[in-house]
């Protein structure tokens, strides 16, 4: 980030942008790392983080009454499997209860820090850091106004 911030001139046309986005924003691996885990998605990938997929679902709750009258509870295993979901049940027993589904939202292996975080307390520290950096920039803007009318320019 340094090098590219070097590279169009930032460090001298606007030093102190330079150092709030370098010293104290820190986009870059090993600086802010909810920064840096956003940074790293493509596109789709931030989609697919940010508008989770359900991928992991079971059924509990499941009732059924075998052919003594018997009532039996349980439960599936988890599945990938899409809607609808389909449990089998023995010839002559019947249906008491169809259960409830059950569902986790589970992020794959890929580069962010945040993976198998829940969705609400990711997206809650996304927005604390996102809010700061705005924070962080609209303060610099204000400082530089304040600059620059004191100076004239």
């Amino acid at each position: 980030m340094e090098a590219a911030l070097r590279g169009v001139k930032i460090d001298s046309a606007a030093p102190a942008l330079f150092d709030l986005a370098l010293n104290q924003i820190k986009p870059y691996a090993g600086g802010n790392d909810s920064i840096w885990s956003i940074h790293v998605l493509d596109i789709d990938d931030k989609h697919r983080l940010l508008l989770p997929v359900i991928e992991f679902v079971s059924i509990q709750g499941i009732e059924v009454e075998d052919e003594h009258g018997k009532v039996v509870q349980g439960g599936t295993w988890g599945t990938d499997q899409t809607p609808p979901y389909y449990v089998p049940i023995e010839k002559g027993w019947h249906l008491k209860n169809k259960g409830k589904v059950a569902f986790s939202v589970l992020f794959g292996v890929g580069e962010t820090t945040l993976q198998f975080t829940d969705i609400r307390d990711m997206l809650w520290t996304f927005s604390i850091h996102v809010l700061q950096i705005v924070q962080s920039l609209e303060n610099f803007a204000l400082a530089e106004l304040s600059r620059r009318a004191g100076s004239g320019k």
